[in-house]
């Protein structure tokens, strides 16, 4: 589950604008008018794919766990390195804010 708002961006509507003449119906109809069907298209996208998901809301992703070195002894402490790739407009601190409110339950 991603605690970030899905958000159809400047950028993202001018690319589905610019799409218009290229595409059938009923995208054309979407892609002309994201201001009724905005909402349509951020949960399209956010479930699509991976890239798509990434033009709707801010992303997360943990690339790097470090932790113990042995196999059958759990380790004092253990870190994680996260990929955030903040969206157009938002705040790197609310993404830094919501990975803090996902984790507060663990006491980390």
């Amino acid at each position: 589950e991603n605690p970030l708002p899905l958000r159809l961006t400047p950028p993202v509507v001018a690319m589905l604008e610019r799409a218009v003449p290229f595409v059938s119906e009923p995208l054309r109809t979407i892609f002309a008018n994201t201001h009724v069907f905005g909402p349509i298209v951020t949960r399209v996208f956010s479930g699509k794919s991976p890239k798509t998901a990434a033009m709707v809301r801010t992303t997360i992703a943990a690339t790097k766990v470090l932790g113990g070195d042995k196999s059958n002894v759990v380790p004092a402490a253990a870190e994680a390195w996260l990929n955030v790739r903040v969206l157009p407009g938002e705040k790197a601190r609310d993404a830094v804010s919501a990975i803090r409110d996902r984790l507060a339950h663990l006491g980390v």
